[in-house]
Parts: C-alpha cells; structure tokens; sequence
C-alpha cells in the first residue's frame, strides 16, 4: 500500500466513519503511526470507545496493531508537550495523529515532512492550515465545525433533500457562520435559511 493511501485511512480513522474501508496492503509491510495526545486521553485508551473504533476502522483497512501496524503512543503534559512532540517526530513514524490544535502545532514544529493528522474545531482558524482547498504543508485531518465547508454542507443536504425550502442552522452565536458565499448558494438554490443562536445547553 502507497504511503498516500495509510495517511487516508489513519485520517478517515481519526473522523470515526460509519462505514468500512476495504484496502489491500502490501505483503510484509509494517506501518507505523504515532500517535500525540494529551495523558488523560491515553490512559487506557484500549478500553475507552473513541480509541477503540479507532482502531477498528483502521484495522478493517487492514492496519492491525501489533501485526501490520505499529503504534508510537506519546502522551504529554502542558509543561512536556513540545519535547515529546521532539521526540515523536525523530522516532520517524509514517504519518502522526495529533489529537487536538496544540499536539498539532507542537509536531508542526517538530516536522516539516512527515504527515500530521488532526482532529480539529477548524483547521484554519487554528492556524494548521492555509486553506481548507490548498491546506499547503504536512498537515491534514478533520474540521468539525470549520465555517468554509458550510456552502458544500448546504449542497449536501440539498442533494439529499431537494424538496426542503427551507432549512435551520442551530448554532453558537460566536460561531462564524453567514457569509456572502453561503448567502449566494441558498439564493441559487432556492433555499431560506434560518439561524437559531444558541448559548447554552439549556
């Protein structure tokens, strides 16, 4: 399998997909991943349900831990992050999963050619990437809540409900998520938006 092909997968694991990624891989090769990510998150981590569809995802596109994958587990303090980013990073793993904007950064710094994988609320306004269409750089992952996809969010649901006039956006009010383009794309679409600022769970 083509080194390309494993940071897709180590991404589309990092996002938890409810689908099965069937791959083949090349006869005899191990993987490496590391993995960056704050003390709490790893303690345990085979027992807590977000790390262990990790690793199912990327085990049903044959990376099987311990067999055709070999996980680099680090896990860091506030005080230790940017050595054991240091660290990581000179151990040469293929591709590194960064859980969080400041592990992220941390290994950004640490590493220019070796692919990062982030979990991220928008890879953009973190500063880990240039653009969500020309992210530029080693570093690639998912943007949760990241505002530039909102006109392919809308087209996406516009496809899936074509018949729908009219459709609601709850959200966070510091949230940015009016702009002009998105504006433009429910005019062309024939869409109404309507905005719902929320504050609080309550």
């Amino acid at each position: 399998m083509k080194r390309r092909q494993f940071i897709r997968l180590a991404g589309a694991a990092a996002a938890i997909p409810a689908f099965s990624v069937a791959r083949s891989q090349e006869p005899g090769r191990t993987r490496r991943l590391g993995i960056l990510a704050d003390e709490g998150s790893l303690a345990d981590a085979h027992n807590k349900p977000t790390w262990r569809a990790f690793f199912e995802e990327l085990a049903a596109g044959g990376f099987i831990e311990g067999a055709s994958l070999q996980v680099d587990y680090r896990g860091f303090s506030q005080a230790t992050l940017n050595t054991v980013a240091t660290e990581l990073a000179r151990a040469r793993p293929d591709v590194i999963h960064a859980l969080a904007p400041p592990a992220a950064h941390a290994v950004q710094r640490a590493t220019h050619d070796i692919p990062i994988v982030v979990l991220a609320d928008d890879l953009v306004t973190s500063g880990l990437v240039s653009s969500m269409s020309h992210p530029e750089g080693n570093v690639t992952g998912v943007a949760i809540f990241a505002f530039q996809l909102n006109v392919k969010r809308l087209e996406l649901l516009h496809e899936a409900l074509p018949h729908a006039k009219r459709i609601g956006i709850l959200a966070d009010p510091d949230q940015k998520l009016a702009s002009d383009a998105l504006d433009r794309a429910a005019r062309d679409l024939g869409i109404e938006i309507v905005l719902f600022s929320v504050r609080s769970n309550e």
